[in-house]
């Protein structure tokens, strides 16, 4: 069974960032932020700042790394998944030079804590991405509930980078070029002295709040046209079912810039700014792809909540990372099933039997690309789960995310 390589690599201590590396990387953001994706820069209140520092980013998109890199002026370390750290052999060796921390999105090991605790000690500011995912709907993905009590501990100046447009320039879904505006900037959120000074909930609350962003909300006030802005070829896959009558995979691309319900007729058309406007009457206000998603995944987590036998089934392959390559490969295939109790992986991997089974409740939420895979990460373990129908990804992730607050809930009272 092919095994991820963070283990190989012992990382029990902090690497200091190879200063020429790390300048590279920072001239190559710079580069790609003005000339490819039209950034600027506004507000940089870490620049010439000095002692404990921890850089929290809002999380739009895939892209989001490098307008940090832009404004950073300063060798930092960044923490990143595992996932991306041990799949891009081109930038392998650069990432294991840049004093990077991998780790896997949604668990955090001792080995994690002491190496982001090290990161702060030395002086170097520690960029987090805390929501951990970027936004499948363009709304901001929940903050792990820890986060507030890690930020504590961490006991630093924390600043925030708020980072605007990338999501309506690369959205998780679409794979068609876009340009438009995107926007930085970092400002001081607290020092240290708030920092202790504040409850972990209350930090909680704060960092929550500082991270929120509504990218069609935002757009409908700041009116940046994107090339291919109207472009929603993907959004299906986000959209699993239509947000009026339910039909589950009922909404089609209409040439490229609309999405018709081939039940109810629904009819959504987008404009360069990301909007949307619905067609006929008596339809809902549906001018957000984030408010049709909130109302999609409300209706099915109810869903999942009032059935007692909820089940869901798919048949995939199984990829995991080469060690040699730094890439996923195939390594077999499964029946994945999910119930109220439990995650079941059966199946064969390098052509052996292979059974794995973990609590429902384990994940407040998976890495995914709607429409083609979701991740499940067994500890150092991660297992890429490729469907044959790829449709039912975005269900799969709204159904992790209800069981996890289910059995939160039940733990709760």
């Amino acid at each position: 069974m092919k095994k991820d390589n963070l283990k190989k690599e012992n990382l029990n201590t902090l690497k200091k960032p190879n200063r020429f590396v790390f300048w590279l990387f920072k001239t190559a953001s710079r580069f790609a932020a003005k000339f490819l994706y039209n950034c600027k820069i506004g507000k940089n209140e870490l620049k010439g700042s000095k002692g404990r520092r921890v850089l929290i980013v809002n999380h739009e998109s895939a892209i989001d790394f490098i307008f940090v890199g832009a404004a950073l002026r300063e060798s930092a370390h960044m923490v990143i998944s595992s996932s991306f750290y041990q799949s891009v052999p081109s930038m392998y060796p650069l990432l294991k030079r840049c004093g990077v921390i991998p780790k896997n999105q949604f668990q955090t090991s001792l080995t994690d804590m002491r190496l982001m605790k090290q990161a702060v000690e030395s002086e170097r500011p520690l960029v987090l991405y805390p929501a951990g995912l970027m936004t499948e709907s363009g709304e901001a993905t929940l903050v792990p509930h820890a986060t507030g009590k890690t930020l504590k501990w961490l006991d630093a100046d924390i600043y925030l980078a708020k980072i605007s447009g990338s999501y309506l320039t690369k959205p998780k879904w679409s794979a068609v070029k876009r340009k438009g505006q995107i926007t930085i900037d970092i400002t001081k959120f607290m020092d240290r002295e708030q920092v202790k000074a504040i409850s972990n909930e209350e930090m909680q609350t704060a960092v929550t709040n500082a991270l929120y962003f509504d990218a069609y909300k935002n757009n409908e006030i700041n009116r940046v046209e994107y090339k291919n802005g109207d472009n929603v070829e993907g959004l299906e896959h986000v959209l699993f079912r239509c947000p009026k009558c339910g039909k589950e995979y009922g909404l089609k691309v209409s040439g490229d810039n609309a999405l018709i319900c081939d039940a109810c007729g629904l009819t959504l058309t987008a404009d360069k700014y990301g909007l949307f406007n619905v067609t006929g009457s008596n339809n809902p206000d549906f001018k957000y792809a984030s408010i049709m998603y909130n109302k999609i995944i409300e209706d099915y987590a109810e869903e999942i909540k009032n059935d007692q036998n909820f089940k869901l089934d798919l048949d995939a392959e199984v990829h995991m990372i080469n060690d040699k390559k730094h890439k996923y490969v195939p390594v077999g295939s499964a029946k994945v099933t999910l119930d109220k109790e439990n995650l079941i992986l059966d199946g064969k991997i390098d052509d052996k039997p292979f059974y794995k089974k973990i609590f429902s409740g384990s994940y407040p939420m998976l890495p995914f690309v709607p429409g083609k895979r979701f991740e499940i990460q067994d500890g150092s373990t991660i297992y890429r789960i490729v469907p044959k129908d790829g449709r039912c990804v975005t269900k799969w992730i709204t159904a992790f995310k209800t069981l996890f607050n289910i059995h939160k809930d039940a733990i709760a009272h």
